[in-house]
């Protein structure tokens, strides 16, 4: 009986916990980089979004989306929900959507002060720590 649930689990419950955190619909080889105007930051779970007003071709503002992480990791990284505000002027880094929607999966970013922000690219050695001038 040990061993039905045992294999039960595997097959059912490590694709389940392995899909949840695929970044397989970003374009995580081939990081771009855009500057954008926070429009608003929702801090929630199961990530966190950033949400960019960045100006096309054109000169026009598009509304693009960050994906970060959840605020559990969040906040061991020392963010907290006012870190990103309303009309500041940030860069980011990230893979964008391989669908080509407005949305991208964070790994750095600065703000317009020089303070730096991390996602994906979060360095082990600087945990408990958001940003390094």
């Amino acid at each position: 009986m040990k061993t039905k649930l045992l294999v039960l689990f595997v097959a059912v419950g490590v694709p389940l916990a392995l899909g949840h955190h695929s970044t397989s619909m970003f374009n995580m080889g081939t990081p771009a980089t855009m500057e954008g105007t926070v429009k608003s930051f929702d801090w929630m779970n199961p990530h966190s979004l950033l949400h960019l007003d960045v100006l096309n071709s054109e000169g026009k503002p598009e509304e693009w989306v960050v994906e970060i992480h959840s605020i559990a990791i969040m906040v061991r990284r020392g963010y907290t929900k006012d870190f990103f505000k309303p009309g500041e002027k940030i860069t980011v880094v990230g893979g964008q959507m391989k669908d080509g929607s407005h949305m991208m999966r964070l790994l750095r970013g600065t703000k317009a002060d020089g303070t730096k922000f991390y996602g994906d690219d979060f360095s082990p050695s600087a945990t408990g720590a958001t940003s390094a001038k």
